[in-house]
């Protein structure tokens, strides 16, 4: 639940206010707001992937080997580490009043 909870407060945080907003918020939240997006878009397909695994691939009950099968479930432990630690990096520069550099895919301009 807190998987798709984060990324929407995060998108309805960074678009809030609008074009009323000066730089460089309008831009550090356009910014978070994709980035929230791509975090969601990324952990729903590599969740999707792993419960097709799990449950098409192999049978109910049966043992899934974590290398090459768990590999989704690794890569979406490593997306949430990097999210947490993009969060902080972000988030301290966007408190000293600077420009947020990375906000994953642009979907928001």
């Amino acid at each position: 639940m807190n998987l798709v909870l984060g990324p929407m407060a995060m998108i309805v945080a960074g678009l809030r206010g609008g074009s009323g907003r000066v730089e460089p918020g309008r831009g550090n939240g356009r910014r978070a707001a994709s980035w929230g997006l791509t975090f969601l878009l990324g952990e729903v397909l590599l969740i999707g992937v792993q419960l097709y695994i799990v449950q098409v691939v192999f049978g109910p009950g049966e043992r899934v080997a974590l290398f090459p099968w768990g590999l989704p479930a690794v890569f979406g432990l490593i997306l949430m580490v990097s999210h947490f630690a993009m969060c902080i990096v972000q988030g301290v520069r966007a408190y000293r009043g600077g420009v947020t550099r990375f906000g994953g895919i642009p979907f928001f301009r």
